[in-house]
């Protein structure tokens, strides 16, 4: 069955507002636990190279970041929605600039949906990978019975990182789909 396309992008938009939400509920339970000293920088093989004093600066730190980051992906999405096609790089684009506006109209509902979920699912990636960062910092600092909470939170975290990417790649799809559909039809 195939689900409809603005199905999805409800689905993503309410996914990230909940993992955005989740992050921050989870950066807030997670602070009364934490050690005196907790790592602040990893090197490639996962070992914390740097430590810093638990304080509220340092473990917040990252979520004000992850803020701005996602406020930033919203607004950059909006700048897109905003501007004209003019603005946009798109495959064909002098010879749909020369269509009428009502000829242009299908062309701007499948941008338009295209900008909307591609930034829902960068809001989700963003968060995803934040919320990796966090959950693996705490694990790494505290003892191991923490562990037993850990490892099925990453392994969530994981996985709804792969399906955000295999459904990235069938939006890319579809989106090709749609947009040779609309420049066969055009042309005829």
């Amino acid at each position: 069955m195939k689900v409809p396309f603005h199905t999805e992008k409800k689905f993503w938009g309410i996914a990230g507002i909940s993992l955005f939400l989740l992050y921050w509920v989870v950066m807030i339970l997670i602070y009364p636990h934490l050690p005196e000293q907790i790592p602040v920088h990893f090197n490639l093989s996962g070992e914390a190279t740097r430590y810093s004093e638990t304080g509220f600066a340092s473990w917040f730190l990252l979520p004000v970041i992850v803020t701005f980051t996602g406020l930033h992906t919203l607004l950059i999405g909006w700048a897109f929605l905003t501007a004209g096609i003019e603005s946009l790089n798109f495959p064909e684009k002098k010879r749909i600039l020369t269509l009428s506006r009502e000829e242009q109209k299908p062309f701007k509902k499948i941008i338009r949906g295209y900008v909307i979920k591609t930034q829902w699912i960068t809001l989700n990636y963003v968060m995803v990978i934040f919320l990796l960062i966090a959950v693996y910092t705490w694990l790494y600092s505290t003892d191991s019975n923490s562990f037993s909470l850990g490892y099925p939170i990453l392994g969530l975290t994981i996985l709804y990182l792969y399906l955000i990417t295999i459904d990235y790649f069938n939006l890319k799809r579809t989106f090709s789909k749609k947009l040779s559909k609309f420049a066969v039809g055009s042309r005829q």
